[in-house]
């Protein structure tokens, strides 16, 4: 598997939610990576899509859900994850406030 292929405008798997059929509904590593890979490339500014997608494709849907939502989300950032994703989840005030810390602590490492 060569990284090309998750940014290449030739390879195009229609519909998206399919590519659990390309790479495998097992939720062994080598097969979700790959899924995620590619749903997070093809999808890199839109969060909700790549995750339906990702959902979508049956099998270890978690798993490959997890990865391609922690893939775009670093991608897009707390503003680009739909906010009814947020506010649904049980402690999200206290989710809010650690990816807000971990992004200042980012921060502060690109100054070092």
């Amino acid at each position: 598997m060569q990284a090309g292929q998750f940014t290449s405008p030739d390879i195009v798997i229609e519909p998206a939610w399919k590519v659990s059929l390309v790479y495998g509904m097992p939720c062994a590593i080598y097969h979700q990576l790959p899924a995620a890979y590619y749903l997070a490339s093809r999808f890199r500014e839109d969060y909700e899509a790549a995750v339906l997608h990702a959902i979508n494709g049956g099998g270890q849907n978690m798993s490959r859900a997890l990865l391609t939502g922690a893939l775009v989300g670093a991608q897009v950032g707390l503003e680009g994850i739909p906010h009814r994703f947020i506010t649904g989840l049980r402690d999200a005030q206290r989710y809010q406030a650690l990816a807000a810390e971990l992004e200042q602590w980012a921060v502060r490492q690109e100054t070092l």
